[in-house]
């Protein structure tokens, strides 16, 4: 689906840290639905690799893009709760922002979720 593919092009600007097919993503995802969830998310990988690029030296620019992509997150969780991609972010900012115990929290949830998966032998696309 167009959302799968949408997902897999800010998934792999994220792993290589692209920020020009991070940004063209986001460009594309705007035209076609606006400030969209799948729009706020990439935009929260987007401050996340920022952050990752701002050297040791200037930690208050660094967390402080880490907090408002966090922002966002807290933002899409209560419009799409259910996704492990949110919580999944949201723990590795937690560890990044040197809180570890709110990264164990996020990473219950998605084992959670998981669970409940495979349990119920109810697989996603």
């Amino acid at each position: 689906t167009r959302r799968n593919a949408i997902l897999l092009m800010f998934d792999v600007a994220y792993r290589t840290a692209d920020m020009n097919l991070i940004n063209s993503t986001l460009e594309t995802v705007q035209e076609i639905q606006g400030k969209s969830v799948i729009w706020n998310f990439g935009n929260a990988l987007r401050l996340i690799i920022s952050g990752d690029e701002e050297s040791d030296e200037n930690m208050p620019k660094k967390f402080s893009r880490y907090r408002f992509a966090l922002d966002k997150l807290n933002g899409l969780e209560s419009e799409f709760g259910d996704w492990s991609q949110i919580p999944w972010l949201k723990g590795l900012l937690y560890a990044r922002l040197g809180q570890p115990a709110l990264w164990q929290a996020n990473g219950v949830k998605i084992l959670r979720g998981w669970r409940i998966i495979f349990g119920s032998r109810r697989f996603i696309d």
